[in-house]
Order: structure tokens, then sequence, then C-alpha cells
């Protein structure tokens, strides 16, 4: 699945590798966001995680286009939608 198109800065997100896993561990989470270009070294954990919990994840192509999507001016390998 991909979200390329949509703007996600109306959403309650939390944005990184720490606060993406915080929130996956705590359970309030509606979809896991990953970006294509992340080192799988940070995505690894976050998929796995994802995986157990039965979360869907969504790819987007770039750090730099997940972070467009979710209106801060960096780059992010992860991201979360809270429910």
């Amino acid at each position: 699945m991909s979200m390329d198109v949509i703007s996600l800065e109306n959403k309650r997100v939390k944005v990184g590798l720490k606060e993406t896993m915080r929130a996956m561990r705590l359970g309030s989470v509606k979809s896991v966001l990953i970006a294509k270009d992340a080192d799988e070294f940070v995505t690894r954990k976050v998929i796995d995680l994802a995986h157990t919990k039965g979360l869907d994840i969504v790819y987007v192509s770039k750090k730099s286009k997940l972070g467009d999507m979710l209106g801060i001016d960096v780059a992010t390998a992860t991201a979360v939608i809270i429910e």
C-alpha cells in the first residue's frame, strides 16, 4: 500500500524510531508508515513488531516524502498514525 499523495498533517502521528516503537508497544497505533529508502537496520524492528501486533504497514517511496506528508521539515524513516 502507498500513501504518497495523501497529506497526514491533520492526523495524530508519532515520528521516528523510538516514538514509533513506543506507540506500537502501547497499542494505540492505527497504521505504521515506513520509508522504502530507509536502512533495513532501522526498519527491521518496526516491521517485525508491526507484524506481531497485526498492524497495517504503509510504504512511502522516500524518507523526505514521508516527512513532507507529515508536515515536518526533516526526512524520517518511520512514523505511526495514532487512533
